[in-house]
């Protein structure tokens, strides 16, 4: 099955209209060669949920050009589980040897755009936890870790029941023009499998490829959520917000984005809805690894 055919397939299938889905801005840079990373092309960016019903996994396809033509194309979901309304997340797009054409990331330096497409987005009846709150946020260069921009918090959980799944702050980072530079989902590790009722936890959030962005990174925003479903789900959809921080206000710029015919993706199955699970599950993994890593040096995530 060919990308192209996928997308047809997808778009017959969903019941969110795309339009639905706006992706609000992008940027794109290459990640530094170290010892667990290659190197990779990496786009970030942010969608919000501009249409009336909240959505399940939002999955967005994408092409790499060069002046020489497409170079590689990809698919990622966005950092986020049943999405509100208005609702905005960031995604997190890897590029690397087996996406590109030519089995080579020779070509990562000469991109002159990105073109992407939203190709999945379900509409969901599961109402996300509602219960958790993120205070006492500060941002800062960490002179502990070589001038970082550093976002810490509070994570509490205001509600009565305790949280379905593992907890995770989900941190947005803005440039001077608005525009998505970098992005950090933080997994509270400490948290087993569910946060109490009046329980407390805190974070330490730094944007991913850090050494590359933190110069650029002018303000940011944060949402937390929940994994998993909630014992008092409810098929009636909210228009209630997520909770944000307190981060400096922006006003993103919108990114270059059409309608493109996506050809020779790797993705082949039977079943459209089994293949974006498939591929929302194998990416989760990838970057849950990548995750890990920059984790365990360069001290991500911090619990209290």
């Amino acid at each position: 099955m060919t990308a192209s055919v996928l997308i047809v397939a997808l778009n017959a299938s969903v019941k969110a209209a795309p339009e639905d889905v706006r992706i609000v801005s992008y940027s794109w840079y290459t990640s530094p060669i170290t010892s667990s990373d290659p190197g990779e092309f990496i786009v970030v960016g942010e969608i919000q949920n501009i249409g009336s019903t909240i959505l399940d996994y939002v999955v967005l396809a994408g092409t790499a050009y060069t002046a020489n033509g497409p170079q590689a194309q990809w698919a990622t979901h966005a950092f986020v589980e049943n999405m509100l309304p208005q609702q905005k997340a960031p995604f997190y797009m890897i590029f690397n040897n087996e996406s590109a054409f030519g089995g080579n990331m020779t070509w990562d330096t000469a991109v002159t755009n990105v073109q992407l497409i939203v190709g999945y987005a379900n509409v969901s009846n599961v109402q996300p936890f509602s219960g958790l709150q993120i205070t006492n946020t500060k941002s800062f260069p960490d002179p502990n870790n070589n001038g970082i921009y550093t976002v810490t918090g509070t994570i509490t959980n205001t509600g009565d029941q305790s949280t379905p799944g593992s907890v995770w702050v989900v941190a947005t980072f803005y440039n001077a023009s608005g525009t998505v530079v970098a992005v950090n989902p933080t997994v509270i590790p400490d948290n087993p499998g569910s946060l109490a009722p009046g329980d407390t936890t805190n974070f330490t959030a730094t944007p991913l490829d850090y050494s590359l962005l933190t110069s650029q990174i002018t303000s940011y925003s944060l949402f937390v959520h929940s994994q998993g479903t909630p014992q008092t789900a409810t098929p009636t959809p909210s228009s209630s917000q997520p909770t944000f921080s307190p981060g400096t206000s922006q006003s993103p710029q919108t990114g270059q984005n059409s309608s493109i015919p996506l050809t020779d993706l790797v993705l082949v199955a039977a079943i459209v809805a089994v293949v974006i699970i498939v591929v929302a599950i194998l990416l989760f993994i990838y970057k849950s690894q990548k995750l890990k890593a920059n984790a365990a040096t360069n001290k991500i995530v911090q619990t209290g």
